[in-house]
């Protein structure tokens, strides 16, 4: 038995068939390029060309979709839940799908009568068999819907997933939308609130711890040149010279008297 964490990995038949089938959808893409758009020749020489000429003869605009088809049946096969016992189912789908849409391809006659080609021989069969008894809108609606039930046939596609995908989606993408504005708005309108500063707790039983000493500030340097400081202590060294001279020292020893009033005469 498998385990639950197990990954399936397709056999060695299934991966030769989708990887045949990528490269058989890149030869009828390149013989359809190369025989509508290049005048040199078909790139893929007198086959290519052979198979070019009678898609497009045959399905018009739909020979692209029967590449594509299969470009997209090959990726799948590449995956395990592709078996052999679905082949029948993906070879009717895709003949449901080439020829509903070769037949809406004509349908664009409505708008413009010349396009009733766009589809090719079997559009345009298809076209006028069902213009005549459905009319305009039965004809578009009943090909529209050949068209997605073949497509569910052939590669499991589900409309509801789609559905379901798609408005997860778009729910998701109005939901950041929305929180990305109100992120927006709150940053607008809210100021930042500035924080107050805590008063220190101390604990019981712990005594405060002294004030250490006062530091004493430092003298500032002065920014003059040595030159004019050399000067400054100078002069000041002078000054102090200049008031020791006429200071007045008293006598150490001996009497000495005040002078007579005489001199003043």
């Amino acid at each position: 038995m498998a385990q639950k964490g197990e990954v399936k990995k397709p056999g060695i038949r299934q991966e030769f068939i989708a990887i045949l089938g990528l490269f058989f959808a890149l030869f009828l893409y390149l013989s359809l390029i190369s025989e509508q758009f290049v005048d040199s020749g078909n790139w893929c020489g007198e086959v290519g060309r052979l198979i070019a000429q009678v898609l497009l003869g045959f399905t018009g605009w739909g020979a692209y979709l029967l590449p594509t088809l299969i470009t997209l049946l090959s990726l799948l096969f590449f995956g395990p839940q592709m078996s052999y016992a679905r082949l029948p189912q993906v070879t009717a789908g895709i003949t449901g799908a080439l020829i509903s849409f070769c037949a809406l391809a004509s349908s664009l006659a409505l708008y413009k009568p010349e396009l009733i080609k766009a589809g090719g021989f079997i559009g345009e069969t298809l076209y006028k068999l069902c213009h005549g008894v459905l009319g305009d809108s039965g004809t578009v609606l009943l090909f529209s819907l050949i068209l997605l039930a073949s497509l569910m046939l052939a590669t499991h596609f589900s409309p509801y997933q789609l559905t379901r995908f798609v408005f997860r989606t778009i729910v998701l993408i109005i939901r950041s939308f929305f929180k990305g504005l109100k992120s927006v708005f709150t940053k607008l309108t809210t100021r930042p609130k500035r924080k107050k500063a805590r008063p220190v707790q101390r604990k019981k039983g712990v005594a405060a711890e002294p004030p250490g000493p006062a530091l004493e500030p430092e003298p500032l340097e002065s920014n003059e040149p040595p030159l004019v400081k050399a000067l400054a202590q100078a002069e000041q060294n002078e000054e102090a010279g200049d008031a020791d001279s006429f200071r007045t020292t008293p006598v150490a020893k001996g009497n000495w008297q005040l002078p007579p009033l005489s001199i003043l005469a």
